[in-house]
C-alpha cells in the first residue's frame, strides 16, 4: 500500500507542476510525483492529454510511464474515438471520476482500446480528471491501471488537490507561449525592415537592434558602450537622451546625420508606451523609445522629375525611379528608400523601359545621363 501524502511531498509536487509551466519536459517528474505516494502498486502510469472527438484527435502534454511508441500509437489509432474519451468529454472542469462511473467495465473491455491496446498491460479502468477546455478540445489528466488492486480513494483525493494547480500551470504555459510567439513575430518583422530599427530604454540601453541597425552603428554614426547607445553627433545625442528619459515631453524628434565620410541618414525617434511585465522578482520595464534610421542616399534634384515627365511621358513615380537610378542607386535601394517592395519597383521599371526603348538598366542609366538635350532635339525635329 502507498504511504501517506505528507505536506512536504505535496509541496514538492506542486513545485514540479509549476516548473512544468516553464519547461514542459518537466511534466514527467510532476506526474510521477502526483501518483508515486498515493497510487496502488501497479498504477504507475499518468498522462496529460488534449483530445477532441469531432474530428477525433489528440496530443500529449506530458506523460509518466508511457513511452514514445505507445503515445504515437494511442494518438494515431484511439484518441477521441474510444468510450472513455467520448463519455468523459462532457465532464465538468475540475472534477475527477472513476471510469466505472461513466462506463461499465465489462462494456469497456469490448472496446478496441482495451482489446487492441490496454489489455496487454491489464489496464481496464482509470481515474479521469477534467483539467481544462479550449474550444472543442478537452485537457484530461488520466491515471489508468488494473481494476483489481483495491481502493483508489486516496489517489482520487490527491488528484483533486493537484487539479487546480495543473490547470493553472497549463494556462501559464499557454500565456508564456503566446507572449513568446508575439515577441518572435514582432522581432521577425523588425529584422526584415530595410531601415535601421532599435528599441531603447530610459537610459538609452539597447533592448533590440535589427541587422540594419547593427550596420548603422558599424558605419560610425554611433556606438554602444556598456550596453547603451551613443550617437556621434553630440546635439542629437542630447536630444535623444532627453526624449528617452522624459525631460523632453515631445512625442518624437527627427534629425539628419550627415558626418563627413559617412553615409547620410535620416533619423526618427518616437516615444512609445513603456510596456511593463510583472514578475515574481518585480516589474520589468520595456523600451521607452523606438529609433528608426534610414539611409538618405540623396534626394532627386529639383525639377528633374517634372522634366522627365515632360520628356518621356513618365508618371511621377516612374520619373522618380528613373532619376534615382540615374544618380547611381540600385532598384533595391530605391525600394528601401521609398518604402515599397522590390517587385513594385520592377513594375515601375517596366514602364520606364517601355517609354524610353531601353531594355537593360545600364542602358537606361546611360540614356538618362546623356539624353535630355538629345531627346528634346529629337522630339522637336520629329514635330
Amino acid at each position: 500500500m502507498p504511504g501517506p501524502l505528507t505536506i512536504d511531498l505535496f509541496d514538492r509536487t506542486i513545485a514540479d507542476i509549476y516548473e512544468s509551466a516553464l519547461d514542459p519536459s518537466h511534466w514527467d517528474v510532476a506526474l510521477g510525483g502526483m501518483i508515486n505516494h498515493t497510487a496502488p502498486a501497479h498504477w504507475d502510469v499518468a498522462f496529460l492529454l488534449w483530445e477532441r472527438i469531432a474530428p477525433p484527435a489528440g496530443r500529449f502534454v506530458g506523460a509518466f510511464g508511457v513511452n514514445d511508441f505507445a503515445r504515437e500509437g494511442y494518438v494515431h489509432s484511439f484518441a477521441g474515438r474510444h468510450p472513455w474519451s467520448i463519455y468523459a468529454h462532457s465532464q465538468q472542469v475540475g472534477t475527477v471520476v472513476h471510469s466505472d462511473e461513466i462506463l461499465p467495465r465489462e462494456e469497456f473491455r469490448q472496446s478496441e482500446l482495451y482489446r487492441q491496446f490496454l489489455s496487454a498491460w491489464g489496464i481496464d479502468c482509470a481515474l479521469i480528471a477534467a483539467v481544462d477546455r479550449s474550444g472543442p478540445e478537452r485537457l484530461g489528466l488520466v491515471v489508468p491501471g488494473p481494476g483489481d488492486e483495491g481502493s483508489l480513494d486516496e489517489l482520487a483525493a490527491a488528484l483533486r488537490r493537484y487539479l487546480p494547480h495543473v490547470k493553472r500551470a497549463t494556462r501559464i504555459s499557454r500565456k508564456l507561449g503566446e507572449a513568446n510567439l508575439r515577441a518572435a513575430n514582432a522581432e521577425s518583422a523588425l529584422e526584415h525592415s530595410p531601415c535601421a530599427t532599435m528599441v531603447l530604454g530610459y537610459d538609452l540601453e539597447v533592448q533590440f537592434a535589427n541587422a540594419p541597425a547593427e550596420a548603422f552603428i558599424g558605419q560610425g554614426h554611433a556606438d554602444v558602450r556598456d550596453g547603451r547607445f551613443r550617437l556621434r553627433n553630440l546635439s542629437a545625442q542630447v536630444a535623444l537622451a532627453a526624449l528617452a528619459n522624459g525631460s523632453d515631453t515631445s512625442p518624437s524628434i527627427a534629425f539628419p546625420l550627415d558626418a563627413e565620410g559617412l553615409t547620410p541618414y535620416r533619423v526618427l525617434a518616437m516615444r512609445i508606451d513603456t510596456p511593463i511585465a510583472q514578475t515574481l522578482s518585480g516589474p520589468i520595464e520595456g523600451g521607452a523609445v523606438l529609433l528608426v534610421a534610414s539611409a538618405h542616399l540623396g534626394g532627386v534634384r529639383e525639377g528633374v522629375i517634372d522634366r522627365y515627365v515632360d520628356w518621356f511621358g513618365f508618371t511621377p513615380a516612374e520619373a522618380r525611379l528613373a532619376a534615382m537610378l540615374a544618380q547611381g542607386q540600385s532598384l533595391e535601394e530605391f525600394a528601401a528608400n521609398r518604402g515599397v517592395t522590390v517587385n513594385a519597383g520592377r513594375f515601375l521599371l517596366k514602364g520606364v523601359f517601355a517609354k524610353t526603348g531601353a531594355s537593360r538598366q545600364a542602358e537606361l542609366v546611360a540614356l538618362l545621363r546623356d539624353a535630355p538635350d538629345g531627346w528634346v532635339t529629337r522630339r522637336e525635329v520629329a514635330e
